[in-house]
């Protein structure tokens, strides 16, 4: 080996860093250092959290009282449907009756302008039974002879109505004192030639029928 031979420097990694960096070789290389999240203070941090949460409050306050309104109206007009699917079935099953002359009704029930129409009128009450969101004491029927008289032949109408109630409350500017009205006309089949003894119209005029508690007044059948 050629003792002799001039050897060249040993460039170091950091002159050659250096050079790359365009800066000159032999001075040194100042590292600069990025910050990250996990370098904020802790109380920038909370201040955040605690920005979520109040935003999350907000919202929540926006949105319960449009919830609140869908779900307590959902509930009043779901009632308000089932008291008038009791109130019509009520009134197509006392048609039916009506069209056989099938009066008799065995419960407490007084008034009425006779004792035949009287019972005619709790029997349709009867089948009505309890409805839900409605006024009680509202309830009011009438029995309808289009025709005149009551023949085989003829048509019988009844018909019911009755005033609307808020069971929460909230909806009560939409429903109280509204009313639901329904009606039935059916084929008279059996008369007072079977029976001996034949109910009459009950209307407006007529006196009220006391079933039970409940106090029905007529009405006049459109």
């Amino acid at each position: 080996m050629d003792r002799g031979r001039e050897r060249k420097p040993v460039e170091r990694v950091a002159d050659r860093q250096a050079t790359w960096l365009g800066r000159a070789p032999g001075r040194p290389i100042r590292m600069v250092r990025h910050r990250s999240v996990r370098d904020r203070p802790a109380r920038d941090r909370e201040r955040r959290a605690d920005g979520e949460d109040g935003a999350s409050l907000v919202e929540f306050a926006l949105v319960l009282p449009v919830f609140a309104l869908l779900l307590f109206a959902t509930i009043d007009f779901g009632l308000v449907f089932a008291g008038f699917v009791t109130l019509r079935g009520g009134a197509e099953s006392g048609a039916r009756l009506a069209s056989v002359d099938q009066y008799a009704y065995t419960g407490p029930c007084t008034g009425g302008p006779d004792a035949v129409t009287r019972q005619m009128v709790c029997q349709v009450v009867s089948r009505i039974g309890s409805t839900i969101g409605i006024v009680t004491n509202s309830l009011s029927v009438g029995i309808s002879l289009p025709q005149g008289t009551m023949q085989i032949g003829n048509n019988v109408e009844i018909c019911a109505k009755a005033t609307l109630h808020s069971t929460t409350g909230l909806t009560a500017p939409f429903l109280n004192g509204k009313t639901i009205s329904t009606s039935s006309t059916v084929r008279i089949e059996q008369d007072a030639s079977t029976t001996g003894q034949a109910y009459g119209p009950f209307n407006a005029a007529s006196p009220p029928v006391v079933v039970g508690s409940t106090t029905v007044n007529g009405m006049t059948c459109a």
